[in-house]
Order: C-alpha cells, then sequence, then structure tokens
C-alpha cells in the first residue's frame, strides 16, 4: 500500500503545474495524461478541450481529475462566452481539491448554467473540487449551481 501511494505522490508531482492556468480560447489536440481510464486535465488547453468536448448531450462518458488549477480571465463571463462552460457531463469529474479560480457566471437571461450545467446519466457527479473567488449573479429566473 505504501509503495502505491509514494508512486501516486509522485505522479502528481510531476504534472502538477507551479501556478494556475489561465483558460484562453486555445484548445488542446489531445490529453497528455490518460492513466488506468481516468483522463488527467494537466493544462488550460486540455481543460478548454475537455469543455469543447462537452457542449452537447451526446457527450460520451468520462472519468476526468483535474492536475492543476484552472484560472478564469477576469473578461471571461456566461454572458459573452458560452463555450467556456460545461453544458453536459456524463461520467464524474473529481476536481482533486484542485481550484477554478475567478469562475464568472453573469446573466440576465434565463438560463440553466453552473460550471457544468447539465449532469447526463445515472452516477454522475462533480467532487473534490473548489472554487475561489467566484462570481454567480442571475437577472432573472433560471437554475443556477
Amino acid at each position: 500500500m505504501k509503495k502505491f501511494f509514494l508512486l501516486s505522490a509522485a505522479f502528481l508531482f510531476s504534472i502538477v503545474p507551479a501556478s494556475a492556468e489561465v483558460l484562453t480560447s486555445e484548445v488542446a489536440e489531445s490529453y497528455t495524461k490518460v492513466i488506468d481510464g481516468w483522463t488527467y486535465i494537466t493544462n488550460a488547453k486540455e481543460f478548454m478541450l475537455l469543455v469543447s468536448e462537452c457542449q452537447n448531450p451526446d457527450v460520451e462518458e468520462k472519468k476526468v481529475r483535474l492536475a492543476c488549477d484552472i484560472e478564469y480571465p477576469s473578461n471571461l463571463s456566461y454572458t459573452n462566452n458560452a463555450n467556456f462552460f460545461i453544458k453536459y457531463f456524463r461520467g464524474v469529474f473529481d476536481g482533486m481539491g484542485f481550484k477554478i479560480i475567478n469562475f464568472n457566471l453573469t446573466s440576465n437571461q434565463e438560463i440553466h448554467a453552473a460550471f457544468v450545467s447539465q449532469l447526463l446519466g445515472n452516477g454522475s457527479e462533480v467532487c473534490n473540487l473548489q472554487f475561489d473567488n467566484p462570481n454567480v449573479q442571475i437577472m432573472s429566473e433560471g437554475t443556477v449551481a
């Protein structure tokens, strides 16, 4: 058991960057770390790849783990960049204790919005995820989570 823990800790230290990855519109071509069926998000471009894959309800089941903090730029919000958010997710999104920094969700429309707008399928979940400095403002009826 100790041997596995040491290997796991060494793996995480090898993929975790020193500071938060800032989102841009750039999308990675593929994920750099897939281990035992888990996809590890190791940078902002990989996070944007995940977001791009989760824009319609036909999304395939995923097992995803964050390997670093992800920072939303201050000018990024739901109202002007809807594709910077996960609309549909099926599977497990494990934040591994990492943070989403400066998450900004503002709208004056009726919306169903969140970091993940809709979880699909039995057993789908988002867990072990922290938010640092979130801003959520909805000016009309809708669902926010």
